[in-house]
């Protein structure tokens, strides 16, 4: 890293300029402009300037305006001000009147020339070499406000939801909502490089686990009706337990949680799981102090048979909701830019596609070259 020196930075090869807010930035750039055109004979047409926003643009257009006619003002006898680049400008100016014309001629010109967000670039690229690449004369871009993304999503959401079973609905509404899917299809379409994982092989079979886990639920359910008290009196007088870890008055809550998880529809929340973790044999066993028996009853080990057929299910159904988005990505990566095709639509991430398309084409090199030259 060395110093910035405005007039020995060189006008070839890549230069990387880093600075903080409030540096002096866009003085920069605007002295760039200048020396480009002052040192190197290059027109305004043939200096790129690209940046990220509209109003960045327009302020970086409306900079270079008022240096331009600083300068011009400067290079005829009115001085520069207070602008010291300018001033070493003029003073090293073998051709006053020369670099004078040359800069008026830049302010004339300056509403065609490219100052640009990046897909204004692009945008401005594909109507210029329109008839080459073979894309719309005109085309307006606008952001993926148009619904056509959603209606793609929710024919797609609409189908595969046909053959689900509920828990699997169930399961997808909690972990990829529409909003969520809506999101991943746009993602998908305007980053079509990008490796989505992980990859899931279907198919993705939840029947099996979701059955273990409804009879698994039956068979705890059954035995906890009439064993309930039973338990309870067990965990609140055990002599063992450790009780910081097991207070007496946090027992009837995670009673009231084991209630709710057997008469829930599967599968039931985490939160409700989580109770009838407390209650396995693992996690008595763990919370017993050393020289004392872990408390034990037929409960635990069907409650802990509960929980591992939970955890097999939920894996499953993660299973499932991943497959679904990758067959979500793949079908909105194969239908989305059809569509829009078709609809005369043209979003601000299919112009930097476009171009990509193009420059990576058949006719890209020579396309480089004209926007090289």
């Amino acid at each position: 890293m060395t110093a910035l020196v405005w007039d020995q930075l060189p006008l070839s090869g890549r230069s990387l300029i880093e600075a903080s807010a409030g540096t002096g930035k866009t003085h920069t750039i605007t002295t760039l402009v200048l020396r480009l055109l002052l040192e190197r004979g290059r027109r305004l047409s043939e200096i790129l300037v690209v940046t990220f926003t509209r109003a960045a643009a327009a302020e970086l257009r409306q900079r270079i305006r008022r240096r331009l006619r600083i300068a011009a003002r400067a290079f005829g006898g009115g001085g520069p001000g207070d602008d010291g680049e300018i001033a070493t400008l003029v003073a090293r100016s073998a051709d006053r009147a020369r670099a004078r014309a040359r800069l008026l001629g830049a302010l004339r010109e300056l509403d065609e020339a490219p100052i640009l967000t990046l897909h204004g670039f692009c945008a401005r690229v594909l109507a210029e070499h329109a008839f080459e690449l073979g894309a719309p004369f005109a085309a307006e871009a606008a952001a993926d406000n148009d619904g056509l993304a959603a209606a793609v999503v929710a024919d797609f959401w609409g189908r595969e939801l046909l053959a689900a079973s509920v828990a699997e609905a169930r399961a997808l509404g909690r972990r990829a909502p529409f909003s969520v899917l809506l999101g991943l299809a746009r993602q998908a379409v305007a980053r079509p490089d990008l490796e989505v994982v992980p990859a899931v092989a279907e198919p993705v079979d939840t029947a099996a686990p979701l059955a273990a886990l409804v009879a698994a639920q039956a068979h705890a359910q059954k035995a906890w009706l009439g064993e309930r008290e039973a338990v309870a009196r067990l965990l609140t007088s055990h002599p063992g337990l450790k009780r910081n870890l097991y207070r007496a008055d946090w027992i009837p809550g995670w009673l009231a949680g084991v209630d709710a998880l057997l008469g829930a529809p599967v599968p039931a929340a985490a939160e409700l799981v989580g109770a009838a973790r407390r209650l396995t044999p693992g996690a008595l066993t763990a919370a017993t102090r050393a020289g004392h028996a872990p408390p034990r009853h037929a409960c635990f080990e069907l409650l802990e048979a509960l929980v591992c057929a939970h955890d097999r299910a939920g894996e499953a159904l993660e299973s499932w909701v991943l497959a679904f988005e990758q067959r979500l990505v793949a079908h909105a990566r194969a239908t989305l830019p059809a569509t829009r095709r078709r609809a005369g639509v043209v979003t601000f991430d299919d112009l930097l596609l476009q171009l990509l398309g193009a420059l990576r084409g058949p006719g890209g090199e020579g396309l480089a070259s004209a926007l090289r030259s």
